[in-house]
C-alpha cells in the first residue's frame, strides 16, 4: 500500500499485504491471510481468524487486536496495544517489542521474551502479570508456553508447569524457579539459574557453559548436565 489511510480490509486465504511507513489501516479482518505492518505503519482494530497471521515489526504499531480460531500474532520489535487471545491461538513477543494489555484465554499459546528492551503485561485466569525493565516475578508458565530470558533479563519465582518451557540465554538469570511435572528448564551457555527446585516428573538441562547453583532435584525429577 502507498502512504494513505485505508478502512474495512479483508485478507482471505492466499492474500497478503504490507503496511509501509505513513500508511494507516482501520478495521482489518485477516481470515487465513497475512498482514505485515512495517516501520512507520499503523493498524487499528484487527481481527485475526482461521490460521491468519499478523506481524508487527520494529517501528510499527497495532491497536486493538483480537485473535481467534488458531490465528497468530507475532510482535517482532513493534508495539501492540489491547490484545485478546482466544484458545489455540499463538502470541509471540520477541525481544525489543512492546505488548500491552494482553488478555490470554485458557488454552492460548504464548512465546514471551524477558529482556531490558522489552515490555509486556496483561491477565490470565484473573491474575495479572507484567514484565518491565527486564524483570518479572511470580509468573506461571503453562502448557505449550515458552519463556526465554535474554541477556540482562531476570525471572523471579517462576513456576514451569506441564508442557511449559523456561529457557535461559547467555546473560539471563532465573531465581527460585520451580519445575513441576512435565515442565522443562533449559540453561544455555552463560545463562544462570539459582535456587531451582525440580519436582518429580520435571526436568532441567544444563548446557555446556551454563550455571546452576543451589539446585534441588526431588525423587523422580531429571537433571541433565552437558560437559564441554
Amino acid at each position: 500500500f502507498e502512504p494513505n489511510t485505508f478502512s474495512d480490509i479483508r485478507l482471505d486465504s492466499g492474500n497478503a499485504a504490507t503496511l509501509h511507513s505513513g500508511t494507516t489501516a482501520n478495521n482489518i479482518t485477516i481470515s487465513s491471510g497475512h498482514l505485515m505492518v512495517s516501520s512507520g505503519g499503523t493498524a487499528n482494530n484487527i481481527k485475526v481468524y482461521y490460521g491468519g497471521y499478523l506481524y508487527v515489526y520494529d517501528g510499527a504499531v497495532a491497536n486493538s487486536v483480537t485473535v481467534k480460531n488458531r490465528g497468530s500474532l507475532d510482535v517482532r520489535g513493534g508495539t501492540v496495544h489491547d490484545i485478546v487471545m482466544y484458545t489455540s491461538c499463538k502470541l509471540r513477543v520477541y525481544s525489543g517489542s512492546i505488548a500491552s494489555n494482553i488478555s490470554l484465554a485458557e488454552g492460548a499459546i504464548s512465546y514471551l521474551s524477558i529482556a531490558p528492551n522489552t515490555y509486556w503485561n496483561g491477565t490470565y485466569n484473573n491474575s495479572s502479570f507484567e514484565m518491565k525493565n527486564g524483570s518479572i516475578s511470580d509468573y506461571h508458565i503453562k502448557n505449550k508456553d515458552i519463556i526465554v530470558v535474554y541477556s540482562g533479563g531476570v525471572a523471579h519465582n517462576t513456576s514451569v508447569n506441564s508442557g511449559g518451557l523456561l529457557s535461559i540465554s547467555s546473560g539471563g538469570i532465573v531465581n527460585n524457579a520451580t519445575v513441576n511435572n512435565g515442565g522443562s528448564l533449559c540453561i544455555n551457555k552463560d545463562g544462570i539459574a539459582d535456587n531451582s527446585v525440580v519436582i518429580s516428573g520435571g526436568s532441567m538441562r544444563v548446557s555446556s557453559g551454563g550455571v546452576a547453583t543451589f539446585t534441588a532435584v526431588n525423587p523422580g525429577g531429571y537433571l541433565t548436565v552437558f560437559s564441554g
